[in-house]
């Protein structure tokens, strides 16, 4: 045992930092390759451009010859106190299962304020408790996701849309989605964010168990078929990465349509009615209603909650809208559990503004091209470093740009 050179507190011979006050201990013990590794990049890189690099070879975007080379960079940007990559290299030590030392980092990123590292670890270690820089042990004392103050109901009593009323309003906006390859087809739901052709839906609606693109993806609306193109896509949710499971589409053609009103950020509560809009078992457009059973329900692996609602849902309502009496889209159906009952999950509508503020960034299309797409995203919001780890940027950038600009 040794104490911190700083504040005294007790620490354990290997510590690489004091949890009590966060002073950095270990660089002596960085082998040769880690450090000469990290001074590669370090000598012209800021810590946040390393930090991209780092994850760029995690994913595999970014071909690397040094084994475990992403988990090294993590590692030497966490122990300058870099709180993203502190989070980054927990991750990749839960996955090799050394469940002590990465509770420790996320402790130190979490009690220096890091939102996604605290929220981890209320969500999916709750007994995990933070050491304060006053050395107290105090208990993590936040949402099970980061949700701000709630907002005001925003319907005064007695003045909600009827359940008749919002199905007429999303049906000018909802769409059934066909994915084919081979001789198979997958049938899903989505929705219009802007009248010049952009459909939000999941990413697992258009893409097969490899994780690769349908060969073909037809959007049904008001019974025309029109083909769609993939402007980029998330990954599916599994238990162990903080994916996101959306996917936006531009579809030639379909300029005219109504797109949907999104819902203020998390001013949904439980108990409020809802509705589900979708092509239910592929049958075409249908509605169910019920209430939110839980609006920030944890999640394995994700460092953000989904909507549990027990409003009804098939095979085929992915991909469609969660609305509110007000028939603002405040999610986006994801999942449901098999062989229960009123056990349906939603993307919450704040990720999805978050996911479509980062495409439209990458896209670089002016704002006109976009129409609500960016009316919508661009008002409140800026894009977070975590989505850009989840979403692929897929289309022929250039093609997808004549077109937009051919029809405005």
């Amino acid at each position: 045992m040794k104490q911190c050179k700083n504040c005294k507190a007790t620490l354990e011979e290997d510590a690489v930092f004091c949890p009590a006050c966060g002073t950095k201990y270990g660089d002596e013990t960085q082998s040769q390759e880690e450090k000469s590794l990290f001074l590669k990049y370090a000598n012209y890189l800021d810590a946040e451009a390393l930090y991209k690099v780092a994850w760029a070879k995690e994913q595999g975007i970014v071909k690397s010859e040094i084994p475990n080379e992403a988990e090294i960079l993590y590692k030497m940007l966490a122990m300058k106190g870099h709180h993203g990559s502190m989070f980054r290299y927990a991750m990749l030590l839960i996955q090799k299962s050394e469940m002590e030392e990465a509770k420790r980092w996320l402790q130190l990123s979490a009690s220096q304020g890091y939102v996604e590292s605290i929220n981890y670890l209320k969500t999916m270690m709750p007994e995990v408790q933070l050491e304060t820089n006053a050395g107290k042990r105090e208990a993590v004392v936040v949402e099970r996701a980061p949700t701000p103050a709630p907002a005001p109901v925003t319907v005064p009593l007695g003045n909600a849309l009827s359940g008749e009323a919002v199905f007429e309003k999303m049906d000018k906006s909802v769409v059934e989605i066909y994915a084919t390859e081979a001789k198979q087809t997958a049938y899903s739901s989505g929705f219009i964010v802007s009248s010049k052709g952009f459909v939000l839906t999941n990413a697992h609606a258009i893409t097969n168990n490899r994780g690769e693109p349908y060969q073909k993806i037809v959007v049904q609306y008001k019974g025309e078929a029109y083909d769609a193109q993939i402007v980029a896509f998330g990954k599916p949710a599994d238990g162990k990465h903080d994916n996101l499971d959306l996917a936006l589409l531009f579809i030639p053609g379909l300029n005219d349509a109504s797109a949907v009103d999104f819902g203020q950020d998390n001013s949904y509560r439980n108990g409020n009615k809802v509705y589900l809009i979708g092509n239910s078992l592929g049958n075409g457009t249908c509605i169910t209603s019920g209430i939110i059973s839980d609006a920030t329900r944890a999640m394995p692996g994700l460092s953000y909650p989904y909507i549990m609602t027990d409003a009804a849902a098939n095979h085929g309502n992915s991909g469609g809208p969660l609305v509110n009496e007000n028939g603002e889209v405040i999610g986006v159906l994801v999942a449901g559990v098999q062989n229960a009952e009123g056990m349906n999950y939603a993307i919450p509508v704040d990720m999805a503004k978050e996911f479509l503020a980062h495409v439209i960034t990458s896209m670089k299309l002016p704002q006109q091209a976009l129409g609500e797409l960016s009316e919508q995203t661009f008002t409140s919001l800026s894009v977070k470093e975590k989505i850009s780890a989840c979403i692929e940027i897929v289309i022929d950038t250039l093609s997808v740009i004549l077109k937009v600009l051919a029809i405005i």
